[in-house]
């Protein structure tokens, strides 16, 4: 386990404003520099990111590790009387999220920021015993195979209720970044 070698640090600084730092840039990258026709693709692959994460939630229902820092000066503070984080572990969000975006951005300033946002902030969730190792390590995995999962299950979602793109995406390799495997 890292947590025998990692320092135990309060970064809730870092785990609260790298996420909005990690969305803020996922968010005018998106809107400013990558096409627009992607966009109803990106809402789906966070939708079933989301999707998926709930599902193992439900799945694992694990308490915060012993070691975890305090939540009292956490800066969302108040979002703790309407929402309980402390059985949300497997697998860590603020590690999947920044990955999706690494996966999913064409923009190479995007993509670097995603992925300098997600060891980030797996740095700042395995120092402040918010997540155990696994957790961290199982979000990178659950996140690609969600990302490789997601064009097909768009398509046939997309052809099921026979919503049509004003700008289709023509192909898939295209759609997912690259050389596709399907």
């Amino acid at each position: 386990m890292l947590f025998t070698y990692l320092p135990n640090k309060e970064l809730l600084f870092i785990h609260t404003w790298g996420f909005i730092g990690f969305v803020a840039v996922l968010v005018i990258g998106g809107i400013l520099y990558e096409p627009k026709e992607r966009v109803p693709y990106y809402l789906w692959a966070f939708a079933l990111l989301i999707i998926m994460r709930s599902i193992f939630t439900l799945l694992t229902p694990l308490g915060l590790p012993k070691e975890a820092v305090s939540f009292k000066d956490y800066p969302i503070q108040f979002l703790a009387k309407y929402v309980d984080f402390r059985h949300t572990l497997f697998f860590s969000g603020h590690t999947a999220f920044p990955f999706m975006g690494f996966l999913l951005a064409r923009r190479t300033w995007v993509k670097l920021a995603c992925l300098g946002f997600t060891f980030l902030l797996a740095a700042s969730v395995l120092m402040g015993r918010l997540h155990y190792s696994i957790d961290v390590a199982a979000a990178f995995f659950i996140a690609y195979g969600t990302y490789r999962m997601c064009w097909p299950i768009y398509r046939r979602v997309q052809s099921l209720i026979g919503f049509c793109l004003k700008a289709p995406i023509k192909r898939q390799a295209d759609a997912v970044g690259g050389k596709s495997g399907f």
